[in-house]
């Protein structure tokens, strides 16, 4: 199977009949009608989990999603996918028609430069905090951090293929 990336997290049971509440990790939470089927597993780093579940239903709810998967048909049997993590297959993911947009799995993991061709370090994460999005670059010995906010002016370049990221170092904290 293909990389999996995440698009929600099921938060719990909700109701009698086996739906759960699912945290969206995505910014389209009409994407869930188009999907029959999901991988649940438990988060990064937990075994467990059920696998491929076939969906059965989705609604949205209060800025979030509510799944009903097959199989899945108490509160008790829906409680226990609390916590795990609703994956799809990396070639289901919806295309990006924006330019200079990407899917934050796309850019955790690229190798940092500064503009003079320096490693700065890996995109460990990206992060946002008050409606502004930056990202956090561990150098290679894992002693220095630093943040950089996702903006063109220190933004210089994303090469996925290369799978390498240059920014202005002068933007960095």
């Amino acid at each position: 199977m293909s990389r999996l990336v995440n698009i929600g997290i099921v938060r719990g049971s909700h109701g009698i009949r086996g739906w759960v509440k699912v945290s969206l990790l995505t910014d389209d939470p009409d994407r869930f009608a188009l999907l029959k089927k999901v991988v649940v597993e438990k988060a990064e780093g937990k075994p467990g989990g059920p696998g491929e579940l076939r969906l059965e239903g989705s609604k949205k709810h209060s800025g979030n999603v509510l799944l009903k998967f097959e199989g899945i048909d108490t509160p008790e049997d829906a409680a226990k996918l609390k916590g795990c993590l609703v994956r799809i297959p990396e070639e289901e993911t919806l295309p990006i028609t924006e330019k200079d947009t990407y899917y934050v799995y796309q850019l955790e993991g690229l190798k940092v430069f500064d503009a003079g061709g320096e490693e700065l370090g890996i995109l460990e994460a990206v992060m946002s905090a008050s409606g502004n999005e930056f990202y956090v670059i561990r150098s290679a010995d894992g002693k220095t951090e630093y943040m950089a906010p996702a903006i063109k002016a220190c933004v210089k370049e994303i090469d996925l293929e290369r799978g390498a990221m240059t920014i202005d170092k002068a933007w960095t904290t």
